[in-house]
């Protein structure tokens, strides 16, 4: 794997070996969305409806499971913990977020997924960047969020490597 900086990063798996220096098995190596590269293209100002209907629809489909998920929540753990969920879909619905993707959108002419990550990476910034330690904790639920958007995207895939 490739840090920012270009250079390979070396990890070592621990598991059961089949015999000293040998073992057998399946591995999965997950790079968290965020983290992985993904395709930046260009488009052209005819693409930039499509592209905004993309960044609508997964903002529509992370809402209703933003609802499922504060549902299910509040009946295990009570209304508190599922505010966490409604407070995410506030921030989903804020008009900064809305404005400054439409921005982005049309002014830099790229994908809807280098749309979001443009978007919610600057969003956590700011919210790391707070003196309070309590709204610096919400660039994770921005993270979330971003998540949650760019893997709703069916076109957002991981890649298998073999060997």
């Amino acid at each position: 794997m490739k840090t920012e900086s270009g250079k390979d990063k070396m990890f070592t798996l621990v598991g059961k070996g089949v015999s000293p220096g040998l073992a057998k098995g399946k591995a999965f190596v997950y790079i968290d969305v965020l983290q992985r590269d993904s395709e930046l293209y260009v488009i052209d100002r005819a693409q930039i409806g499509e592209e905004k209907a993309r960044i609508e629809k997964a903002i529509g489909d992370v809402r209703q499971n933003l609802t499922i998920d504060a549902k299910q929540i509040e009946v295990k753990l009570g209304k508190h913990s599922a505010d966490i969920f409604l407070a995410q879909e506030a921030i989903l619905l804020d008009s900064f977020v809305a404005e400054e993707m439409k921005r982005i959108l049309e002014a830099e002419l790229i994908n809807a997924e280098q749309v979001v990550r443009t978007v919610f990476r600057l969003l956590a910034r700011r919210f790391r960047d707070m003196n309070n330690e309590v709204l610096r904790d919400r660039g994770d639920d921005i993270d979330d969020l971003s998540r949650r958007l760019l893997l709703s995207n069916p076109a957002v895939r991981c890649k298998v490597r073999r060997n």
